[in-house]
């Protein structure tokens, strides 16, 4: 069987003081980068958390497009666990359970080959591997452990059946990993093509 990939978006496009500037062209910077990759069995669940430019934008450029759909719920507290979940739930309702999931912010963007490359080289229950990440001097390959701080939202992939479920604290993304890691099996994949852009109020 030829496995789906789930992508998961949490998305809010107004301005808060560690976030990246010009929101609602990367957001659509990163949703064209979801549509552009080669791989045909996906589909992008985005979580407007309390965002009606989300909303708007899913409405003018996406809203016909079958691999897309726009999720609305109420604005939650500064890193709420709630909004990715919401993802899953969707994800659950039609995934089969050995389908995949990942996740993509807002700021960030996929190379074209991503989905293809985690689907290719997925093993175990998830799977984790190193991104690129960009800097004032330069991109560099930002190299992933299982420890906190050494992994995030943009490193891992999991099946679409395991019990997962975002925390609602700072280092959400690693705590969910500890979680995942105390009851699930795990493998470290080659260099996948996800691009972090994330500096805070950087153009980029």
């Amino acid at each position: 069987m030829t496995k789906k990939i789930y992508v998961v978006m949490a998305s809010y496009l107004e301005s808060y003081p560690t976030g990246a500037v010009d929101r609602e062209e990367k957001f659509k910077r990163a949703v064209d980068s979801f549509i552009s990759n080669t791989y045909d069995k996906k589909k992008l669940v985005i979580v407007a958390d309390g965002c009606s430019k989300t909303e708007c934008i899913y409405n003018e450029k996406y809203r016909d497009n079958p691999d897309i759909v726009c999720l609305c719920i109420d604005k939650q507290t500064h890193l709420s666990g709630v909004v990715r979940n919401k993802g899953l739930e969707y994800v659950k309702k039609e995934a089969d359970p050995e389908d995949i999931v990942c996740y993509l912010d807002t700021d960030d963007r996929f190379g074209e080959g991503h989905l293809q490359h985690i689907v290719s080289h997925f093993k175990e229950d998830f799977v984790i591997y190193d991104t690129h990440r960009y800097s004032p001097q330069g991109w560099y390959i930002s190299k992933v452990a299982m420890k906190s701080a050494h992994i995030g939202t943009s490193s891992f992939a999991h099946k679409a059946g395991l019990e997962a479920s975002w925390p609602d604290s700072y280092g959400h993304d690693w705590k969910i990993l500890e979680d995942l890691s105390s009851r699930y099996t795990y493998a470290e994949i080659p260099l996948a093509q996800y691009y972090i852009y994330h500096t805070p109020n950087s153009e980029c």
